[in-house]
């Protein structure tokens, strides 16, 4: 009866967030630098404009590569809402497959197709509830390629490697791999490493050599290398002088304690409560291998030391190349390896522990809390980002319709509203800053364009 209860509310938790993912992307609009990215794809080309981009700003040769070939469509009405459609498809594609590898690789029996379909939905709103600063990770075109995709594309190749099926999975290891090397380059580093320290322990503890990790390792390696060797990185690197090591860890530990100041309650609780549903769905898991027998509390010990250690790997380097606190979107990553310790250690935990009144009681009421939290957040956004994207479409219109006019004077622009959830086209007071030119150079502007100053 109880997990009756809980499937249904399971199921109604991915509903909602699916139609969640769908309206906010109904009214994701492009940022203004994204406009410099469309003029550069109809200007060069795909693979000029990759090429381009690589030899003057940025290595990450792959994601722009796949970032030049969606513009190709940018032109289709609702293509930012198709773009969004692809991302979380695929977001549950490799979850869904992680899952259904995992369940045919570990349990001695069949879990229903249904259920691992909700499991792995969950899984992607777990990771999204997690991350605080949602605009850059989740809903800025130029980000999402770099900073999300590289991140499915890792879920979506460590299935194959837990995957003996025939050399055909060689094939998505390398895809997978090649992009997760040639994007952020944090991850791309904390990926490397933990492909050495897996192969050295299998080989300390006699397990056997694994081609398939030495592969992936190696395609990773090699896309990361092509993507640093870049001379756009050099270039770059003028723009945005790094910061000494010290000065690094000032701005790193600065982020972390921005982020728990400003988001710590709601963090830790919804942290706390996809863990309680995470116990819940472990406990009903009957797994008769020793590291499962009792609880012990070492591992979990063992997989926070990792994550804490996974997010100084992630910030540092950000902290250093960019001379400044990491943005936003390089913190994508640090909540899916949050989001990943907290699917991992509720699961071991709940199986560890077994079926309990309490753990049943917990599990409710942590899984009826975000169902009735999505509601409110889907409730309370439905006045958010309609009237930003209304707002952001008429100055659209009014800017085309200066250009059609060849306006040369500069415009002054009223703010924008609140985006709520999705990233912010606004422009600054500064003519001369990048973004303001890239929305003038994207939309073939003859005019400078500015924020109206606050009086």
């Amino acid at each position: 009866m109880v997990q009756t209860l809980f499937k249904r509310l399971l199921a109604v938790s991915a509903v909602l967030f699916v139609l969640l993912w769908l309206f906010l992307h109904a009214f994701n609009h492009f940022a203004s630098d994204d406009y410099q990215l469309i003029y550069e794809r109809f200007y060069y080309g795909v693979v000029d404009a990759t090429y381009h981009q690589y030899i003057s700003y940025c290595g990450r040769w792959l994601p722009l590569g796949f970032t030049f070939f969606m513009l190709s469509f940018s032109k289709i009405p609702g293509f930012l809402f198709l773009y969004g459609l692809i991302t979380v498809g695929f977001a549950v594609l490799a979850s869904y497959r992680f899952f259904r590898v995992f369940s045919n690789t570990s349990l001695p029996y069949k879990i229903s197709s249904r259920y691992i379909l909700a499991i792995s939905i969950f899984f992607i709103f777990s990771f999204f509830m997690l991350t605080p600063e949602k605009s850059e990770v989740w809903f800025w075109y130029n980000s999402t390629s770099m900073y999300l995709w590289n991140l499915l594309f890792c879920m979506f190749g460590v299935s194959f490697l837990m995957w003996d099926r025939g050399k055909t999975e060689y094939i998505f290891i390398a895809l997978s791999f090649a992009y997760v090397g040639a994007a952020s380059e944090p991850f791309a580093i904390v990926v490397i490493g933990l492909f050495m320290a897996a192969i050295i322990y299998r080989a300390i503890i006699k397990i056997g050599f694994s081609f398939k990790y030495l592969f992936a390792l190696l395609v990773t390696l090699g896309a990361f290398i092509i993507n640093v060797i870049s001379e756009g990185n050099e270039a770059r690197a003028t723009l945005l002088p790094p910061a000494s090591g010290r000065v690094a860890v000032v701005n790193m530990v600065h982020a972390v304690m921005n982020l728990f100041v400003q988001h710590g309650p709601v963090f830790f609780g919804t942290l706390a409560a996809f863990f309680a549903c995470w116990v819940f769905i472990g406990s009903q898991i009957s797994i008769n291998h020793k590291p499962f027998a009792k609880l012990n509390w070492l591992y979990l010990l063992a997989g926070a030391m990792l994550l804490m250690l996974i997010w100084f790997a992630i910030l540092f380097p950000a902290a250093y190349t960019l001379g400044g606190i990491p943005p936003q979107r390089v913190q994508g990553a640090i909540f899916f390896a949050t989001a990943v310790f907290i699917a991992a250690g509720g699961i071991y935990t709940g199986i560890a522990i077994g079926k309990s009144k309490f753990i049943e009681i917990a599990g409710i009421v942590a899984i009826s809390c975000i169902v009735l939290g999505t509601g409110y957040i889907f409730f309370k956004h439905l006045s958010i980002e309609p009237v930003y994207a209304k707002t952001l479409k008429s100055r659209e219109k009014l800017l085309n319709m200066y250009k059609e006019e060849d306006r040369e004077k500069v415009l002054y622009l009223a703010p924008l509203p609140d985006p709520g959830f999705l990233h912010s086209a606004e422009v600054t007071a500064d003519t001369n800053r990048a973004i303001n030119q890239q929305l003038r150079t994207g939309m073939g502007l003859n005019f400078n364009v500015a924020l109206e100053k606050s009086k």
